[in-house]
């Protein structure tokens, strides 16, 4: 009777971090002995595997310059999570030559690498940290109040962008530099997005005194929404052509007590015919 031999062959490829250990069992003419080995080596993976999945969490680094409202917004939600970082300072214009460099798909701060992960914008840094770190909770976990908050998250997105346009076209005027040519241009701080961004203002702030009276924003446990807000605001406060419009709003209090105050100093620069009437609507 001929000797029946089988071979077993087992290709092994498990992640341990970001490098894959690989093994092969080959060439078995025991198949319940091989059988054993195999085992015996899926063992030996899991052994090596289980600490790293309960080990330290990932690097995380944080690309970065300073001055930026949305670079502020990440600081302050990593500061939220208590998640230890390296800051990567980058130099403010050619930082959008060197983020493709550095292996991102956009050119905007902040960005993070966690691992060899890597996140930029506001918005899907502050997902990506409570993956990371699911307390203390950006999100709530409520989908009613989820979306609420969201909702405030994304129009203070927005509210980003227009105090980053004021901000260039403003400091052209009063302070102008070739870097801040460049960023001017670069986000679109012509004068028609700046008379825009002025004239819709008051309602973007009673928005968000809205929503602070509603406790969607500054309530006991801080969420993605206020870190998004907070820093914006505060420098729309430091603008001296904004001043009789922010004055006493709790928008204010509110970015003060969450982003602290910003010392910076914006000169008057806007034609009067820009600005809006002042206080709350």
């Amino acid at each position: 009777m001929a000797d029946a031999r089988v071979a077993l062959r087992v290709d092994v490829a498990l992640e341990l971090g970001a490098d894959p250990i690989r093994g092969t069992v080959c060439d078995g003419t025991g198949p319940a002995r091989e059988f054993a080995g195999w085992l015996e080596l899926m063992s030996a993976f899991d052994g090596v595997r289980a600490p790293a999945a309960v080990g330290a969490a990932p690097p995380v680094q944080l690309y970065m310059f300073a001055g930026s409202n949305a670079v502020q917004t990440a600081v302050l939600m990593l500061a939220h999570k208590g998640i230890a970082h390296e800051e990567v300072h980058l130099e403010r214009g050619a930082h959008v030559a060197r983020m493709p460099e550095l292996g991102f798909s956009q050119t905007t701060v902040p960005a993070l690498r966690i691992g060899e992960r890597r996140i930029q914008g506001t918005r899907t840094i502050a997902r990506a940290l409570d993956d990371l770190r699911p307390e203390p909770r950006l999100f709530p976990t409520d989908p009613a109040r989820r979306v609420l908050v969201e909702d405030a998250e994304r129009r203070g997105e927005e509210l980003q962008n227009a105090a980053r346009r004021l901000f260039y076209w403003a400091i052209m005027r009063t302070r102008p530099t070739p870097t801040r040519r460049y960023a001017a241009e670069h986000h679109g701080a012509t004068d028609a997005a700046a008379r825009r961004d002025l004239a819709e203002l008051p309602a973007r702030l009673d928005e968000i005194d809205a929503w602070l009276d509603d406790g969607i924003l500054g309530g006991e446990a801080l969420n993605a929404a206020d870190f998004q807000i907070a820093p914006s605001v505060a420098r729309l406060a430091c603008f001296e052509d904004l001043a009789p419009l922010v004055a006493g709003r709790p928008a204010v209090a509110h970015a003060r007590q969450v982003a602290g105050e910003n010392e910076a100093h914006v000169p008057a620069a806007f034609p009067r015919e820009w600005l809006a009437p002042a206080g709350p609507s």
